[in-house]
């Protein structure tokens, strides 16, 4: 890799940090001159990663506004937990016939370690675990091709997860989170799969209802009707 290279991909893992972690909110216009700025570097990587953040879907793009942070509407979350809930049995199923003692242990360290961030309020670590807690599911389902989809929809999930587990609420979803991860894990060292599939439903209905319930009390969170035919990109 040479050094342009390496000076993209540094400015645009910088950027869609960002955006994963609500520094560029949803609907906030980016432009290219203020980022090189904040980042101090030209426009052409700047410019570079922001056609390829488009690409990947995290941003839209006007030929009058420019580039702005995707705002991800009831349509989307509805569609992301639809495809997430599909692929969960799946792999959840497929990992506990792959799993041994020692897997199972290693499992129950990342929920002892989110259960210590919930009560600390530690909600960066806890964010954290729950992704660990489920990547590590999917390695051991084993399935490269069900992994490749939910990595498309990862940075998405990263998104949901965040607000999911800010704790702006005095019911967050984080603490109940934690229990159904330890019951989902119950269930699948018992390989008890009826009521696995059961409590993996009831686990994302309830993050699904939680987030579309909380999103409605914060202005930072846009709820309008899927409008991109309007922002894509002319060609």
């Amino acid at each position: 890799m040479n050094d342009s290279e390496s000076l993209y991909d540094n400015v645009r893992s910088k950027i869609k940090y960002n955006i994963i972690n609500g520094k560029y909110p949803m609907g906030m216009r980016l432009k290219a001159k203020e980022l090189a700025d904040e980042l101090y570097v030209s426009r052409t990587p700047v410019n570079k990663a922001l056609s390829s953040l488009y690409e990947e879907g995290l941003l839209n793009y006007n030929r009058n506004v420019g580039y702005s942070v995707r705002i991800i509407t009831i349509e989307d979350i509805e569609e992301i937990f639809k495809i997430r809930l599909a692929l969960d049995i799946v792999a959840f199923k497929e990992a506990s016939l792959n799993m041994d003692e020692d897997d199972f242990s290693y499992m129950r360290s990342l929920i002892d370690r989110a259960d210590l961030a919930s009560k600390n309020c530690q909600t960066d670590d806890l964010r954290e675990a729950a992704k660990v807690f489920n990547h590590t599911i999917y390695e051991y389902a084993d399935m490269p091709r069900l992994t490749m989809i939910i990595d498309n929809l990862n940075d998405y999930l990263e998104v949901l997860r965040k607000f999911s587990f800010d704790g702006r609420s005095e019911n967050s979803r984080y603490l109940v989170s934690v229990e159904e991860h330890s019951k989902i894990l119950d269930l699948m060292q018992a390989h008890n799969f009826d009521q696995l599939e059961d409590v993996i439903i009831k686990h994302l209905e309830g993050s699904r209802n939680y987030i579309i319930g909380e999103s409605y009390k914060y202005r930072d969170f846009i709820l309008i009707d899927d409008k991109r035919k309007h922002n894509d990109k002319e060609v």
